[in-house]
């Protein structure tokens, strides 16, 4: 099955931001972006929910997506607020792709070497979020 030509072509598309849905199709009650964030192992992570954010002014991984790709961690950590913080972060970067909810193999928008930052207690972040250093 091949993407239709009318979701992907001459540069622009329209789509919800609902994201990619679970098995159980649960929808959060915020704007969703379906991403794929590629670490320094090379490999595209699976397409997932992160939340836009348009109040944040930093993109946020959670801790175990970075682990799994092999962004690796730092002593050096700030204090992130807002976005469920405090909590203390660590910068990196990662490339990310926003996708098709319904095609996650079809990329709209590429962005190579992101700062991203990832917090150092596993679980101060329940989802991913994608701010103004994605969005500038």
């Amino acid at each position: 099955m091949t993407t239709p030509r009318d979701r992907i072509a001459f540069g622009s598309h329209v789509f919800p931001f609902t994201g990619v849905t679970g098995p159980d199709d649960s929808v959060l009650g915020v704007p969703l972006l379906p991403v794929r964030f590629r670490g320094p192992n090379g490999v595209w992570s699976r397409a997932l929910n992160a939340v836009l954010d348009t109040g944040s002014t930093r993109c946020v991984l959670r801790p175990d997506l970075a682990r799994g790709l092999g962004i690796p961690s730092s002593p050096d950590s700030e204090e992130l607020k807002g976005a469920g913080g405090p909590f203390q972060a660590v910068p990196n970067a990662c490339d990310v792709r926003i996708v098709d909810a319904h095609y996650p193999d079809a990329t709209f928008w590429e962005v190579v070497d992101l700062r991203v930052w990832v917090p150092v207690d596993e679980k101060a972040l329940d989802i991913s979020i994608v701010g103004w250093d994605l969005l500038k």
